[in-house]
């Protein structure tokens, strides 16, 4: 069995060996580094071996790397009634930005498309159903960030969030990184968020 794992960009494949062992076979540097599984469901964690300090040094740089806007490409929560089916809480074309800065704040925006505007044309007061449409159909918060690199898990604390069911609260994803693509996973609903690297434009 091959289990993927995604670090910085860079394809490792980890092969299960006897004893709790594990090998990467990296396709940059084509070299075997003694690996052990540190969590079926929630990670790994690596070995500070002699042999595997090029290894180690990516996980160090995860962090730096999640840094910047990232535009949404999917959003889907599983339903467990209907067998893992999945369905989108937001429309398939649903658009957002996640965003996390150097000093460890971030933000996510998700809206569903063809939210109708207010009649009025007034920022904050719409009719009673023009506001519950747009309320309805957007996800916003934000606040400060944790990454655990021995698991590849992130936390986000909502110090300010569209449902304030979800102020003061932190909690807990598990990511993969592929490239310039991000997949989160939240445990409480398995929802499943999948974000593009957006365009820098700032060069």
């Amino acid at each position: 069995m091959i289990i993927p794992f995604w670090d910085v960009g860079l394809a490792i494949d980890i092969i299960p060996k006897k004893g709790g062992h594990c090998f990467f076979i990296s396709k940059k540097w084509w070299n075997l580094c003694k690996y052990k599984v540190f969590n079926k469901k929630r990670g790994v964690r690596l070995d500070t071996t002699q042999g595997n300090k090029e290894v180690n040094n990516m996980a160090k740089n995860l962090r730096e790397t999640l840094v910047g806007a990232w535009r949404l490409a999917e959003y889907s929560i599983e339903d467990k009634s209907k067998n893992g089916e999945r369905f989108y809480p937001l429309g398939k074309d649903a658009t957002g930005i996640i965003m996390y800065t150097p000093d460890g704040y971030m933000s996510a925006q998700i809206m569903a498309s063809g939210r109708p505007v207010y009649a009025n044309g007034h920022i904050h007061t719409g009719s009673t159903e023009e506001m519950a449409k747009a309320a309805k159909g957007y996800m916003a918060y934000s606040g400060q960030f944790e990454v655990d690199e021995k698991t590849n898990t992130l936390t986000h604390h909502m110090e300010v969030s569209m449902n304030p069911t979800w102020l003061g609260q932190a909690q807990e994803r598990y990511f993969t990184l592929e490239d310039d693509t991000i997949t989160i996973i939240t445990p409480a609903n398995n929802a499943k968020l999948v974000w593009k690297r957006a365009k820098n434009h700032a060069e």
